[in-house]
């Protein structure tokens, strides 16, 4: 799915519980702008919230016994995954705080008759270090992929080899991808934020957003060019 913008802003309480609220505006490709938002509740929870339609739904997780991790069998082709980060000795300041320059290079590596490419993408960026008492995140070592590729099965075990650093992204460019921290603050948060504001309406499924417009359309197909182009220069293969 292609955007032509996102507008992004994040609310996390992480010392009383992993509460957090998304709330986003966009222009899709498909369907042009919007204005949503999504709450969890302990993980418990899920509310998406439209904006403009003020109305929300709400969604129950499932809950999964605990258990020792089950072990992948090997099938197919393998492909390697790994992590580099680069500390450039650049610092700057942002927002009233110290970050660093990082290149992040992700190499992916495949046996020999794999259907999935080999490449490698690199991410330069500036970045904070992740505020204390975040939850630390529980990457995998190994996964299953399966997909249909070219009117064939396309399947095997993905190998993760380290993980990404624990940082929180202040300015990023991958290729035409771009992000940006605009604000950032560590003051308590309001416990209204984290439930369906009053007046706004439950219901069964949101409502689509409005298609684009012929000038919108026309301002993503020129975008959706310059993507295709530059990402001849993004990957590079190995």
């Amino acid at each position: 799915m292609d955007y032509l913008s996102r507008l992004r802003k994040y609310y996390h309480r992480i010392r009383s519980s992993n509460n957090w609220r998304w709330e986003t505006k966009e222009k899709r490709s498909d369907r042009g702008a919007s204005e949503t938002a999504e709450i969890s509740l302990d993980g418990k929870v899920v509310y998406h919230l439209d904006l403009k339609a003020r109305q929300y739904v709400e969604l129950h997780m499932p809950t999964f016994p605990q258990g020792p991790p089950v072990p992948i069998p090997r099938f197919g082709t393998t492909v390697d995954f790994y992590y580099e980060t680069t500390y450039t000795g650049e610092t700057k300041e942002f927002l009233g705080r110290i970050a660093k320059h990082l290149i992040l290079r992700q190499p992916q590596v495949v046996e020999p008759g794999a259907c999935m490419k080999a490449l490698v993408t690199e991410t330069d960026g500036w970045y904070f270090p992740k505020p204390e008492n975040t939850i630390p995140v529980d990457y995998p070592t190994v996964a299953a992929f399966g997909f249909v590729y070219g009117g064939k099965i396309c399947g095997g075990q993905m190998l993760f080899h380290g993980h990404p650093p624990a940082v929180l992204v202040v300015k990023e460019t991958l290729g035409s991808i771009k992000k940006e921290l605009r604000e950032f603050s560590t003051e308590p948060l309001d416990r209204s934020l984290f439930v369906p504001p009053s007046g706004f309406e439950k219901v069964a499924a949101l409502p689509d957003p409005p298609p684009l417009t012929w000038s919108e359309r026309l301002e993503w197909e020129w975008a959706h060019l310059v993507r295709e182009l530059e990402s001849w220069f993004r990957v590079l293969r190995l």
